[in-house]
């Protein structure tokens, strides 16, 4: 006869024999340099410099920014090509005539704006220059302008955007090549430098195939002329018209080894010249995201790992592309007045709580069936913050944490999400971003250290933060 206890304790035994175990063991080995304090951005498109947002009465907007300590805005997308400085109408007008959009005309007061708008809130900035409609003066001129008001505000002035697809977009001719790319590089880094000396140079915000190998030639030739690497990155392309890529597919193990593969090549190139590396413009599905995968709960989660994988490859900063409006991947939404985080938002919070240190190697030993990661910081005050990401759609996980040396004990915060696909009702350590944009947890679990070992169980689709304290 089973003794009553034995009884009682059966389904409990079945239960965690059905619970797939993980072991995860961090090492105090760094793996990349410390993470910068202004290591998370936003990216616009160009035209967003003279809309209405970027300016101190947003109240919910500037909230949300702040959130997430010191950051990065970059302006300049495909639209910077079609973006023109001061009164430029002749030109302006002709690139009308040939690509059948509507130029948008940047003044001064507009650079006034977004530069008093990111020192209230200790943000920089990097503008992008139009290169597409070739016209050195016209970008020297911008750049002077926003370089004399813009001081230490301004991180640098990107000249152009993708160049490496103008052959196929339309802004040269099919035999485009890094040979005239290079020709038309050097005469903007020319027109700028002799108008103001020292203007600090981003460059190349190359995002393909092509970029790939044209990047070690353009450091080649011109590193000395680049303060800062910038380069684009999206893991998932969304043809218009197609289904496109699903949610599955962006929490694949697929997409991060593509990312881990990506962006070691560009780290590997960039690391002889000792320049810092950003990736400018970044997110899920490129061409304005995928409805129903960009603006759902699962971009959290993948928010989340991607931000640790490239901190973990030394990358200097992250700045996600978007707009403001609900849907998509912009990070944050706007709606008849009212901002509000989306999401992304979410793996994006999480990841700054665990943003101050040195990402620490880690080692993560999971059955093959089972999507779960896990990064580690080595903070502060001997604090060591270790993030684990369950991506799996169905199982659950138990994690068995070996940790480097002795801690105390650990305090956990969660990323949940009601589905898959839900737009609302996420939350992070049981509290949703409040309507005013403020946010802080509202609990914290207790997590057991015995003899440098604590177990913490991570539900299907979740993410767990567990700080370790001494």
């Amino acid at each position: 006869m089973i003794p009553l206890l034995a009884m009682l304790l059966l389904p409990l035994y079945a239960f965690a024999q059905s619970v797939p175990v993980v072991s995860v063991r961090v090492f105090q080995k760094p793996v990349a340099p410390s993470i910068p304090k202004d290591f998370l951005g936003l990216s616009y498109e160009a035209p967003a410099l003279t809309s209405p947002y970027f300016d101190i009465s947003n109240r919910v907007y500037v909230q949300l920014l702040r959130n997430l300590g010191p950051g990065s805005f970059r302006f300049g997308g495909n639209s910077v090509e079609n973006t023109f400085w001061l009164q430029a109408t002749a030109d302006a007008n002709q690139t009308t005539r040939r690509s059948l959009r509507r130029p948008t005309v940047l003044k001064g007061a507009d650079l006034d704006r977004v530069f008093r708008f990111a020192r209230a809130i200790g943000w920089h900035v990097i503008l992008g220059v139009n290169l597409g409609h070739f016209n050195p003066q016209m970008a020297a001129d911008e750049a002077h302008y926003a370089l004399t008001h813009g001081g230490r505000t301004l991180t640098g002035i990107e000249i152009g955007n993708e160049a490496d697809l103008y052959g196929s977009n339309g802004w040269r001719t099919r035999d485009w090549d890094y040979a005239q790319y290079h020709r038309d590089f050097i005469a903007y880094v020319s027109a700028i430098e002799q108008e103001t000396p020292g203007t600090p140079i981003v460059a190349p915000a190359f995002c393909c195939s092509l970029g790939y190998r044209w990047l070690p030639q353009l450091l080649h030739d011109d590193a000395a002329d680049i303060h800062l690497v910038s380069f684009h990155m999206y893991p998932l392309y969304h043809a218009p018209g197609s289904k496109g890529p699903t949610s599955e597919q962006l929490l694949s193990t697929k997409v991060a080894r593509w990312e881990d593969q990506h962006l070691q090549e560009l780290a590997s190139d960039v690391a002889p010249y000792r320049l810092p590396l950003r990736m400018a413009e970044t997110n899920s599905v490129a061409g304005g995201g995928m409805p129903g995968v960009s603006d759902t709960y699962v971009a959290a989660l993948w928010v989340a790992d991607y931000l640790f994988r490239v901190a973990e490859h030394g990358l200097s900063g992250v700045n996600f592309h978007g707009g403001f409006f609900r849907g998509g991947y912009s990070p944050i939404w706007e709606q008849n007045g009212v901002f509000s985080a989306a999401p992304e938002y979410y793996g994006i919070l999480l990841f700054h709580q665990a943003s101050q240190g040195r990402p620490v190697q880690i080692q993560v030993e999971a059955p093959s069936d089972i999507n779960v990661v896990a990064h580690a910081v080595a903070g502060s005050k001997g604090r060591l913050y270790v993030a684990i990401i369950n991506k799996d759609f169905q199982n659950g996980a138990e994690v068995h944490l070996l940790l480097p040396s002795s801690f105390r004990y650990g305090a956990l915060i969660r990323l949940n999400g009601p589905a898959a696909n839900a737009q609302d009702g996420i939350t992070l350590g049981g509290r949703e971003v409040s309507a005013d944009g403020t946010w802080s947890p509202a609990n914290h679990e207790h997590v057991t250290v015995s003899d440098r070992m604590a177990i913490v169980s991570v539900p299907a689709l979740s993410a767990a933060l567990v700080t370790f304290y001494k």
